[in-house]
């Protein structure tokens, strides 16, 4: 009887965490895909772009320490459940604005702010309570199939977010994304967190700023002691600096070089999304993967090879439909390698790092690995605009596949094995297994 309660329960979440994420993502991608195609249209740069990104980036790695450490100390759903409730009441702010007053590049830079600060709390929330709300040998199905929805919902979204773009003023769009908003916190208050093990160390409050320097410093050293970590820690440094690229150049490329029309641009946007949605499949149909560090390593050679020739269109004399065609194809396959190199990293990060200090030890990888991004944004923008598409690539493409090469050797990759079974099988022995079907 409570082998088969916790199996509809576990089931009951998948349900609503997938929808929850959908509708988040696909309402996020409209809104995202209007923004971005406003700032380009309206400056034709893409340094204007980058700060706006770069404004993402900066307060994150603000406020991701404080999210962290109130993740591991305090209850995580009403962290969620909070935070969801304030992105709406942002969005009914700027719409009002922009109903009142239209729309302008400054006001869309501060609506970024505000929402990356709820994101911090709410992503770090739920990223450290995936193994409160289902069994370890259910996270790489979690992360496959929630993939696949959100990367659907990302398909869609620039599509629809293109056509919407000639059809209704851009409030309508915010108010879209209020909507969508909206239903995803109720199917959130739905989750069911009976295996939450929330740490309530301190039981006041208010915490003094002591506390909070100790608490972060004890996830820095959690991750100071395991070489495992630290070698991720730094190659993700790398490789998110990298990336920065796929953030600038596809906008850059299409709208400004290119100049293809809104649907074209967002059926190449909808690629990205439909490479992730089938990496998703793949990995959520597979049985669990026994090594996740070597698979990600075998895949983060074709991502680097992948960006490298990515502004290939540039400098090729084609046709709007043949641009299309060649840069689909090249992002469906890049997005697809960039799955198998962030899942099967997520899911090492779920098994092996324990729950009690997950949340601080999330938003500090997190942190970490973002931190180099506000100046690849800027630097990369800076060069796009000198028309600079082949070198920096090339740079880029080449520093992903060298630190992937100095970083995830094979004594590391071993080690990281040897740990993931490990914890694999003590929950195995404790537990009865409930797999989602």
């Amino acid at each position: 009887m409570d082998n088969n309660h916790k199996s509809k329960s576990q089931k009951k979440n998948f349900t609503f965490y997938l929808s929850s994420r959908f509708l988040l993502t696909f309402g996020s991608e409209v809104f995202t895909f209007a923004v971005s195609f406003f700032i380009m249209y309206q400056t034709g740069s893409a340094v204007y772009t980058s700060i706006n990104l770069a404004i993402f980036s900066i307060i994150s790695l603000l406020f991701l320490p404080l999210a962290g450490v109130i993740t591991d100390s305090r209850n995580k759903r009403s962290i969620i459940i909070l935070g969801e409730i304030l992105d709406p009441v942002i969005l009914i702010g700027l719409f009002l604005y922009v109903y009142s007053f239209d729309v302008n590049i400054g006001i869309l830079y501060i609506s970024t702010a505000l929402l990356t600060i709820t994101s911090s709390f709410v992503g770090n929330a739920f990223q450290s309570s995936i193994t409160n709300l289902f069994r370890k040998e259910n996270v790489q199905k979690v992360y496959g199939y929630t993939s696949t929805l959100t990367e659907s919902a990302s398909l869609l979204g620039p599509i629809i977010a293109g056509a919407l773009i000639g059809l209704l003023s851009f409030e309508y769009i915010i108010a879209i994304f209020i909507i969508l908003n909206v239903i995803a916190v109720s199917f959130d208050f739905l989750l069911d967190f009976g295996r939450s093990t929330t740490i309530e160390n301190n039981n006041s409050d208010t915490k003094a700023p002591r506390e909070f320097v100790d608490d972060i410093t004890e996830g820095i050293n959690y991750i100071l002691s395991s070489q495992i970590l630290k070698m991720i820690v730094v190659y993700l440094f790398f490789v998110n600096f990298v990336t920065t690229t796929l953030s600038i150049l596809p906008s850059k490329m299409l709208i400004d070089v290119l100049s293809l029309p809104p649907t074209f641009v967002g059926i190449s946007y909808a690629a990205l999304s439909f490479g992730g949605v089938i990496g998703g499949i793949a990995i959520g149909s597979m049985k669990n993967i026994q090594c996740p560090l070597l698979l990600a390593k075998r895949f983060s050679f074709a991502v680097g090879g992948l960006i490298v020739f990515l502004p290939l269109p540039i400098y090729l004399t084609l046709s709007d439909l043949q641009n299309v065609l060649i840069v689909s194809i090249m992002f469906i396959l890049l997005m697809i390698s960039v799955q198998f190199v962030n899942i099967p990293i997520l899911n090492f990060y779920q098994i092996t790092i324990p729950d009690y200090i997950k949340g601080r030890v999330f938003s500090l990888i997190t942190m970490v690995s973002m931190m180099i991004m506000p100046i690849g944004f800027l630097i990369f923008g800076f060069f796009y605009d000198l028309e600079m598409y082949f070198i920096i690539n090339l740079f880029s493409g080449v520093l992903i596949i060298l630190a992937t090469i100095l970083l995830l050797k094979d004594k590391v990759i071993s080690k990281a094995n040897i740990d993931y079974q490990a914890e694999i099988e003590k929950e195995d022995g404790e537990n009865d297994t409930i797999v989602i079907e």
